[in-house]
């Protein structure tokens, strides 16, 4: 088993990022307060989870800025996350002077 990031693959409606430098997925779940009035402390459920990737990428992309399709990531570990659903909701481009140009997608699911 790889454990070294080298090898890791994204695709985005069929179409592959190249040149990764990070993937960070995350998913986030908010408290939802259910405290009734006869509770003697406050009670909290979980809501609905966000499910969210971040790809900072050097250069320009064949995924374009508002992209949606099935996300697949396959990590250099033998394992895999997929999306049958995600779209593109944000974008951000990066350069420095004696540096290289580069890009983070922001992909959230969205089914």
């Amino acid at each position: 088993m790889a454990n070294i990031f080298n090898g890791t693959t994204i695709t985005l409606n069929g179409k592959s990022f190249t040149k990764i430098q990070s993937i960070k997925k995350t998913t986030t779940v908010k408290e939802v307060e259910v405290t009734g009035e006869a509770d003697s402390y406050a009670t909290f459920e979980t809501g609905i989870p966000a499910h969210q990737v971040d790809v900072e990428v050097l250069g320009a992309q064949a995924v374009a800025d508002t992209e949606a399709g099935a996300l697949v990531i396959t990590w250099n570990d033998e394992t895999s996350d997929s999306w049958a659903s995600a779209k593109v909701f944000n974008v951000s481009q990066n350069g420095t002077i004696n540096g290289a140009i580069s890009r983070t997608f922001t992909i959230r699911k969205t089914a």
